[in-house]
C-alpha cells in the first residue's frame, strides 16, 4: 500500500509483513507543475522490487507531464519531462496501472496511456 503525506513524504506499506518504508525525499516540483497522482507498481510474478511513480502536470497548455519513479532496486528518484495528452478534467480522472503503463480514464473524451519503463 502507499501512503502520501502533502505529496512530499512517500510510505511503501507491505500489508502481509506490516513493515513500511519511508522513501527518500522528493525534490520540490518547479512552479511549473503540480503533483496530481501516485501510483504503486508491483508484481512479485516479475520482480521482487517495486516502483512508485509520481505524475505532475504542467499548468501551461502545452501537453507536458513530470514523472518522478522510485526504484526500490536502486532506492533513489529519477525524473523524466515527456509530451503526454491534455487530460481534459484531471482532478476527475481516474488512473490504475497495468501491464507496465499507467492508463489515464476520465468522465470525458479520450483515455491517456503512459507507457512506463519495465
Amino acid at each position: 500500500m502507499l501512503c502520501t503525506i502533502e505529496f512530499q513524504d512517500y510510505v511503501v506499506f507491505n500489508l502481509t509483513t506490516q513493515k513500511f518504508v519511508v522513501l527518500p525525499k522528493l525534490a520540490d516540483v518547479s512552479n511549473s507543475y503540480f503533483r496530481l497522482r501516485y501510483y504503486l507498481i508491483y508484481d512479485p510474478k516479475k520482480s521482487p522490487y517495486y516502483k512508485v511513480v509520481v505524475v505532475s502536470f504542467a499548468y501551461d497548455d502545452l501537453g507536458t507531464s513530470l514523472f518522478d519513479v522510485y526504484s526500490s532496486e536502486s532506492g533513489s528518484w529519477k525524473s523524466t519531462v515527456a509530451s503526454t495528452p491534455r487530460i481534459p478534467d484531471p482532478w476527475l480522472g481516474h488512473g490504475t496501472v497495468w501491464n507496465g503503463a499507467i492508463l489515464w480514464m476520465s468522465c470525458r473524451p479520450g483515455p491517456a496511456v503512459w507507457l512506463l519503463e519495465a
